[in-house]
């Protein structure tokens, strides 16, 4: 048994364990975000580059392609046979650039997507913290002020009864038994 004062202050040790791992829960939230953010700039980066060097090489193609057009595929077998290999490596590239582009504009949608649900939790612990912040501020001071009762309380107390084949009613509670020891 305990007394009352030794049940605040106990409910006040629980609430603040709730509120610590809240408070860490909270935090690599934050850190997880930080992480996404910094991926994100990551990426929209590298496809600001891939972009440009797809530009390029698009701008490229189509200049062997004006010039291969200019060649007789029989009489310039060589050079019409290079410039095709040339074309067909920079659509390669091209794809490829674009294929990067399109993986990193997924992940960064993801990352956009983790970071509102994780916004939406911090939201969430913000609220709980706060809340219990001011619950254990309340008891802190009921426990400063003198409030709870320091005596420990007796319980409360049952009586026992046996009974055969019969119905028993303890306040609202009623038991029927055939056989109780």
């Amino acid at each position: 048994l305990m007394s009352e004062l030794e049940a605040a202050e106990q409910a006040v040790d629980g609430m603040t364990i709730t509120r610590s791992d809240y408070q860490v829960d909270k935090e690599a939230l934050v850190v997880d975000n930080d992480g996404r953010v910094a991926d994100n700039a990551t990426l929209s980066d590298s496809n600001d580059v891939l972009r440009t060097e797809v530009n390029v090489h698009s701008i490229l193609r189509t200049s062997k392609i004006q010039e291969r057009s200019k060649l007789n595929p029989v009489a310039d077998k060589t050079q019409y046979d290079q410039l095709t290999l040339q074309i067909d490596d920079l659509t390669r590239q091209i794809d490829a650039k674009n294929s990067t582009i399109a993986d990193n504009v997924e992940t960064i949608d993801l990352n956009e997507q983790e970071i509102s649900s994780n916004n939406t939790e911090i939201v969430r612990l913000d609220g709980l913290i706060v809340g219990l912040d001011g619950q254990i501020a309340q008891v802190q001071q009921d426990i400063s002020d003198g409030v709870f009762n320091t005596k420990k309380s007796g319980g409360t107390v049952a009586t026992v009864l046996t009974v055969s084949d019969a119905t028993a009613q303890l306040r609202n509670i009623y038991v029927r038994v055939w056989a109780l020891t």
